[in-house]
């Protein structure tokens, strides 16, 4: 389930079933570029610990966070539309690595295998240590790397500086795609790591 992101906000999500509704467990979220545009993805089982029963629609709330920090004409709590839930059959499969190379110290190449049913967007994901210069230190953080259509490799750069803390030099990859406005499934995702 894809939405656009609001950072005030923290959201949950509802079934529903009947007559009533009932908040389902979210399974697990990221943020996702779509086209240049950030959204956060949260996946959520629909018919977890409901005996199997499929709800008609599904609702995402966002209640403010901090809303002492806001104006009162700030909206304390939003509502979607009510979401058709869609079949896990929707959900694309993302490529898995084959293999992470070092070419030389400070190189790797990253391979996977070759993308299937054509999904709209090809994602390799990267962590690895990013200088905040507002922060003044270095800490773990995720890029997105688009993909042409076609490709199943990339090289990538360590980050190697002195001032990087040990425990966070560790650089991870793994692969997501996206189609039809569906992402692949988050929970599956694991990242191979190096150390530089």
């Amino acid at each position: 389930m894809v939405r656009s992101h609001d950072s005030r906000y923290v959201y949950s999500v509802s079934g529903v079933f009947g007559g009533g509704a009932r908040e389902l467990t979210l399974q697990k979220e990221d943020y996702v570029r779509f086209s240049d545009d950030w959204r956060k993805v949260v996946q959520v089982d629909a018919c977890a610990g409901d005996r199997g029963q499929v709800p008609t629609a599904l609702r995402v709330t966002g209640k403010l966070d901090n809303p002492e920090h806001y104006d009162p004409s700030v909206p304390r709590i939003i509502h979607s539309n009510d979401l058709k839930p869609a079949a896990s059959s929707v959900i694309p499969n993302a490529p898995g690595l084959t293999s992470v190379d070092r070419l030389d110290a400070a190189t790797v190449r990253v391979t996977w295998k070759p993308a299937q049913g054509n999904p709209d967007q090809v994602i390799l994901m990267e962590r690895k240590p990013f200088y905040s210069s507002e922060l003044g230190l270095w800490h773990p953080y995720t890029f997105q790397r688009y993909v042409q259509a076609g490709v199943i490799s990339m090289d990538r750069k360590l980050e190697r500086h002195p001032d990087i803390p040990p425990a966070d030099r560790t650089h991870s990859y793994w692969m997501r795609v996206v189609n039809g406005g569906f992402v692949s499934d988050l929970r599956s995702e694991k990242p191979v790591t190096v150390e530089p």
